[in-house]
């Protein structure tokens, strides 16, 4: 999916689409919303590497033209690369070499994940590998209690967000205790969100079953589930729900884009389209203790879109000030206060 998200970014790169491409890469989108969060991550990285281009100077032999294929997945291969593939080659291995060192550090044994508590600190995200070969990404200060047996998958999220990515097995259920509620897998991919006053799931892959608690187990369900008989409701890929007071509230179903702005802190972002300052300061203050005050109610509903790196409040504290009528006023090193710009 990556190598066919990359050549068609690539291939929009260095020229139009035909119309014969154009219908293959609509119709390579269309087959699910992976493929478009893929497309939208290879995206943003290829526009970093703009900036790591100017730093080279390679000399290359000139691109030939390359006959449009408009089959199969994704665009032909060009003999010759060009600069910014050098570029996007030297930052692919330096990728693989990242990535093959942290799933060394943060991949434990198998052995010892049976059972366990994991949490991640302020701005920390952590992803633990469990014995069935699940993973468990943690987002910032977040906490996952693991409670396996030989007839159940069992976890309690304490505090916080993960995501679940969940190995298939029909004779173990995968279930995550969260607030009130249960969600239930079998073999899918999800995130939880426990919030102060409701529990908000998002379903990346795969159908999951929300189920209501009328006892709370013990670590992480204590060995045996205690949970309202039948389903409350299912939901599938791009379904985005919420329960409060042992129901759900609510359950809606996003675009593509919209699911993918729900989910890019996985990939390090966090975007936003038309949400009011008021909730973008609160989702950011999750990831740093940098103190951003909104003194003024007249700026809060302003309504903000933006992607920004998770951690870097500089950056959206720039925008705030070239993009949308706001003044950063610096109280400290750590503390601004925004206002209405004259």
């Amino acid at each position: 999916m990556e190598e066919e998200a990359t050549a068609w970014v690539a291939l929009q790169d260095r020229r139009d689409l035909t119309e014969q491409e154009r219908v293959a890469f609509e119709a390579w989108k269309s087959q699910s919303p992976q493929n478009e969060a893929m497309l939208a991550e290879v995206r943003a990285v290829w526009g970093d590497l703009d900036r790591l281009a100017e730093l080279g100077d390679f000399t290359l032999p000139p691109e030939p033209e390359v006959a449009a294929s408009g089959q199969g997945a994704g665009p032909s291969p060009r003999p010759w690369l060009g600069r910014r593939a050098m570029v996007a080659t030297i930052a692919a291995c330096v990728a693989l070499v990242f990535v093959a060192t942290a799933s060394y550090t943060l991949m434990r044994p198998a052995s010892s994940i049976a059972t366990g508590t994991f949490r991640t600190a302020l701005g920390e995200q952590e992803t633990v590998t469990l014995a069935d070969g699940s993973t468990v990404m943690l987002n910032t200060q977040s906490v996952v209690a693991v409670d396996y047996s030989k007839d159940a998958r069992l976890l309690r999220l304490v505090r916080g967000e993960a995501h679940f990515d969940v190995t298939p097995n029909a004779a173990r259920p995968f279930s995550v205790y969260a607030g009130d509620g249960v969600v239930r897998a079998v073999g899918t991919a999800f995130t939880v969100h426990l919030r102060e006053d409701k529990v908000e799931v998002t379903v990346a892959e795969g159908r999951v079953a929300l189920l209501a608690q009328i006892a709370a187990p013990g670590s992480a369900g204590g060995g045996k589930e205690t949970v309202v008989g039948e389903p409350l409701v299912e939901i599938g890929a791009g379904d985005n729900a919420t329960f409060a007071d042992a129901a759900v509230a609510q359950v809606a179903s996003l675009t593509v884009p919209e699911l993918n702005r729900k989910l890019s802190w996985r990939r390090g972002r966090l975007s936003f389209a038309g949400e009011p300052l008021s909730d973008v300061i609160r989702e950011v203050s999750r990831y740093t203790d940098f103190q951003i005050e909104l003194s003024d109610p007249a700026i809060e509903a302003i309504p903000i879109g933006g992607a920004f790196r998770v951690g870097e409040v500089e950056e959206l504290l720039l925008a705030l000030e070239e993009a949308f009528g706001v003044k950063v006023e610096r109280v400290s090193k750590k503390h601004v206060r925004l206002t209405p710009a004259l």
